[in-house]
Formats: structure tokens, sequence, C-alpha cells
């Protein structure tokens, strides 16, 4: 005896079911943590900018010791040395970073005294994420210790150019 088209099976099997379940269970599984990696290298980039802009800011405050009294009186860039310290964020969701920002300043003095002295800086931001990973982030520069508005005194010396006959 045939069956008849009415009573055929129709829709799925609680197997079938079960295996798409679990197929799109593991769809949205990599998907969430793809979602958290990238979640987390967002954060690590926002916080390699928020270093920047501190490594800056410490930068500056340096580049403006030549113009500033030090301890004894004189010029602050002969008390210019090797420091640490920490920061607080001021950014305007502080609650999203982590506690003990770090400034290490690193200073050598280099150059012949016929060129101005000049200091290496070294300028190391660290701090740890929020999973507990340490990240740093250094600045390098040059300080000269002089008036920058001294930049252009040779040109000021030498003979003033005669105009082409």
């Amino acid at each position: 005896m045939t069956s008849s088209p009415s009573s055929a099976q129709r829709g799925f099997s609680i197997v079938e079911a079960l295996v798409a379940m679990a197929l799109m269970g593991l769809a949205f599984g990599s998907a969430l943590q793809s979602h958290v990696r990238l979640q987390a290298a967002s954060d690590v980039v926002r916080q390699r900018g928020e270093a920047l802009r501190w490594a800056e800011a410490e930068s500056e405050i340096l580049r403006g010791a030549v113009f500033r009294r030090g301890v004894q009186g004189g010029s602050a860039w002969g008390d210019l040395t090797s420091a640490s310290s920490l920061v607080a964020s001021t950014s305007a969701d502080a609650s999203t970073w982590p506690s003990g920002w770090q400034i290490d300043r690193q200073v050598q003095t280099h150059g012949p005294a016929d060129v101005g002295p000049l200091k290496a800086i070294r300028l190391r931001v660290s701090w740890t994420d929020r999973f507990g990973k340490p990240h740093a982030l250094w600045l390098d520069s040059l300080l000269a210790g002089q008036d920058p508005a001294l930049a252009d005194w040779p040109s000021r010396l030498s003979p003033p150019v005669q105009p082409w006959p």
C-alpha cells in the first residue's frame, strides 16, 4: 500500500533542530569572541592615545624648563634630571581608565659645548589595562637649553645681503 502525500512527514525532526541550534550557537559564540577581542583592542588604542597626550604634555613642560627659575635661582634647565611620577587620568571617561599610570623620565646631557646644551629626554608612560596586561609607550626627544628666540642669531651676525645690481 502506498502512502498518500498528505500523510508524508512535514517539518524538521528533533535531531535536525538540535544540529541547527548547535551550529547557530557556535556562530554566535565566535562572533561574541571577536567582539570582545575588538573591544579590548579598541581600549588599548584609546589608552595609547591618552598615554601619548600625557607624554606630549610632559615634553612641553620640559621644553619650558629653560625659561623657569630653578631651586638655586638659576635656570630650571640645570635642575632637569631623571624622575618618575604617577599621573591620574583627566579624560571625560576617567572611570574606564585604570589607575596607576606612571611617567618615567630619563635625562642625559649630550652635544659639544659650542653647539649649546642639549639633553636627550626619554619619556615612558606605563599603565595596566583592565585585563591586567602591562603596556608602555616611549617618546624620545632632544631639548635645547637655550632660548628658542636665539635660533636665528647667526643670520643676525652675518653682513646684510646686498641686492643684485
